[in-house]
């Protein structure tokens, strides 16, 4: 072999070093921020915070100053970061959806209106596409069996709260 088809390769071969390097890490940045989701769904409410206690707190998370409201707030943040329909797109809206199941609004937090007619559509056929339950005392927005975003109880106070923490505007 001559050296221009030595260096050839060796260029060649340090291009696809790079390329799978940058494939690695958006593969690991994704695994982490699907992670994050899970682990703000996990997180431990401070002791000693009973159920009605915790309920409360979760319902007036935004006008709460405390170690519970902090942890909501992370939480909120945390699952609110990626629309629950296109989980690769930003959420520009929050909107409260209403559970027919529960007869309750919801806060979710959205990329656009065709996420909100998914969401709604299927709450309402009760298709359980989408669907709002519990975990560990807390509301959450489901797809099928994979928890997606917190579920602030709908009010005024609770909008504004997830607009202002989130970065998104009203529908």
């Amino acid at each position: 072999m001559n050296h221009k088809k030595i260096i050839l390769c060796v260029f060649i071969s340090i291009f696809l070093l790079l390329i799978i390097k940058l494939v690695l890490q958006s593969s690991l940045k994704q695994d982490k921020l699907e992670i994050g989701v899970r682990n703000a769904l996990e997180l431990e409410f401070p002791k000693p915070l009973n159920v009605e206690n915790q309920q409360i707190n979760i319902e007036n998370w935004a006008s709460v100053n405390s170690e519970e409201g902090n942890i909501i707030r992370k939480m909120i943040k945390q699952t609110h970061s990626k629309c629950p329909v296109m989980g690769d797109h930003k959420p520009y809206v929050s909107v409260c959806v209403q559970d027919p199941k529960t007869n309750q609004g919801y806060v979710i937090s959205l990329c656009c209106t065709h996420c909100l007619g998914k969401i709604q559509e299927s709450l309402k056929l009760n298709d359980n596409k989408f669907s709002i339950r519990e975990l560990n005392h807390v509301n959450v927005l489901y797809y099928k069996d994979e928890p997606k975003q917190i579920a602030v109880p709908c009010s005024r106070l609770n909008l504004e709260g997830v607009m202002k923490l989130v970065g998104t505007k009203l529908l």
